[in-house]
């Protein structure tokens, strides 16, 4: 799950608001099915609202840097670099190209139901996490997607 994807579930479900949703993710989390890196809670780690306070809590946080997703990166990274695209040098900076290698880790060990959650837009060639996913045939979308595969419902009481 990228940052981006946080953040728009937060503004768009409010934790408040939303409680059982944030359970569910809580959930998914505990049960290894909504992987959550250590560079994305870094990244959050700045603020000062739910995701850096609480969202954090008790939940199982993945450490990106073992040895499978550091060879991954490398070859994320020497594809991306033949290809010249604007933004490189930016996308390296950051958790995106972790979150992608993980990811591609994942989808390489069990295949096309691997889903990268992203909050972020596809802007043609500029490299953001939908543009290297596509590349690397690995399925991403934003949190509505989770909600529609997991089926998740809402109700009001």
């Amino acid at each position: 799950m990228d940052t981006s994807a946080l953040i728009s579930a937060k503004d768009y479900y409010p934790p408040d608001n939303f409680s059982s949703f944030w359970e569910y993710l809580h959930k998914m989390n505990l049960d290894n099915r909504l992987i959550i890196l250590k560079k994305v809670k870094e990244e959050l780690a700045v603020g000062n609202d739910y995701l850096s306070n609480t969202f954090f809590q008790e939940k199982i946080i993945t450490n990106e840097e073992d040895q499978e997703t550091i060879e991954n990166l490398k070859i994320i990274v020497n594809k991306l670099e033949e290809d010249n695209k604007a933004g490189f040098q930016k996308w390296l900076n950051g958790a995106d190209p972790y979150i992608v290698a993980y990811a591609y880790g994942l989808k390489k060990q069990f295949g096309d139901g691997v889903i990268l959650l992203t909050g972020e837009e596809e802007k043609g060639d500029i490299i953001k996490i939908p543009f290297v996913c596509r590349k690397f045939g690995i399925q991403f979308g934003k949190i509505p997607k989770l909600i529609t595969e997991e089926k998740i419902n809402f109700s009001i009481d």
